[in-house]
């Protein structure tokens, strides 16, 4: 079980940098208006980052994740497949600490109507219905058929935080058998990185 290694600042800001660059990517004749939440402290608790009004007015919620994983490797075909990280511990000390009570990931815990995984390798973002996804956790993770990977969150300084735990769950598998549905995005690389270079020049 290989480590991904990445600071607390820098996953936060990918997923704010996300959050802006979506707020016109989303918009069609079907969405009217996406307004960002995810600076307010209301919507922390159940991981809520954009709010979305469709062109009836009725408002739908969404958690965004940003994916910097690339293609890994299947074991049984030698292909490369793309497959997303679902977290189901965000805070192993926490979860310890609690005996499985605190710490679980918000790919459990979310009451967000959908999870939006913006891919950067991909220049794509894949939408998942939040409770079919989480009923879908609860019944396969027992069945140890999906790989378990940890992502471990430093500081800036070096100090080291906590590790995360999550299933690494191929993309057609969640099309399939959780009607996720795949998207191609105006978003490209070279866009996403050079505003993550933007902000970062702001709080040097």
């Amino acid at each position: 079980m290989k480590n991904k290694i990445i600071t607390f600042q820098e996953a936060c800001k990918y997923d704010e940098i996300a959050i802006e660059l979506l707020r016109t990517e989303l918009l069609n004749e079907h969405i009217l208006h996406v307004i960002p939440v995810n600076q307010d402290p209301f919507f922390y608790a159940p991981d809520v980052d954009l709010l979305i009004v469709n062109e009836y007015y009725k408002i739908q919620t969404v958690e965004v994740k940003v994916d910097t994983y690339p293609a890994f490797k299947d074991a049984n075909t030698g292909t490369n497949v793309k497959k997303i990280y679902l977290e189901t511990i965000a805070n192993d000390k926490k979860f310890s600490k609690s005996c499985a009570t605190d710490g679980l990931g918000n790919a459990l815990t979310s009451k967000a109507d959908y999870f939006l995984y913006y891919f950067i390798e991909l220049q794509s973002y894949l939408v998942i219905p939040t409770l079919r996804m989480q009923e879908w956790i609860r019944v396969n993770m027992p069945k140890g058929i999906y790989e378990i990977k940890s992502a471990r969150t430093y500081g800036d300084s070096g100090e080291y935080f906590f590790s995360s735990y999550g299933m690494l769950v191929p993309i057609d598998v969640l099309i399939e058998q959780c009607n996720a549905k795949l998207c191609k995005s105006r978003i490209d690389w070279n866009m996403f990185k050079n505003q993550y270079q933007q902000e970062k020049k702001k709080t040097a």
